[in-house]
């Protein structure tokens, strides 16, 4: 069963929790890091599996890279200009590079779902989802 998921951190000193992503069905992945004022991490709001950034002080989310298949692992070179990531491939994984430009980032209202979704006609003939009541 799929279960919804979200991005927190614990302040060790006083115990609070503070969520930066709310829970949701999205698939999101880690490791999550921190770029600056931003939370890397991968998502799949596009239906493939890309490396997105959360502005921590606005929450708007970015799209970093447009991998054809999926893109993970995200890293950062030593001056912080240039983020390292794995990038899938039909010949497997391979080491990607990008700029961190955040002029070429897509905001997340401009990211179209393309995902197949398999599972709408059986959802449609259901009377009833017994994950809701």
């Amino acid at each position: 069963m799929k279960r919804e998921r979200a991005f927190a951190g614990l302040n060790l000193a006083t115990g609070k929790i503070r969520y930066y992503l709310p829970f949701s069905f999205t698939e999101i992945s880690g490791p999550a890091c921190f770029h600056h004022n931003h939370l890397i991490y991968t998502a799949d709001y596009s239906g493939i599996g890309n490396i997105y950034a959360m502005d921590t002080a606005t929450k708007k989310i970015y799209q970093l890279t447009s991998s054809r298949f999926y893109a993970n692992d995200p890293d950062f070179s030593r001056d912080g200009m240039d983020m390292i990531y794995s990038d899938y491939s039909s010949d497997g994984l391979r080491v990607a590079e990008t700029k961190m430009d955040t002029t070429r980032w897509i905001p997340l209202e401009k990211i179209t779902d393309t995902s197949i979704r398999l599972f709408d006609p059986l959802v449609r003939q259901e009377e009833a989802n017994i994950q809701t009541a």
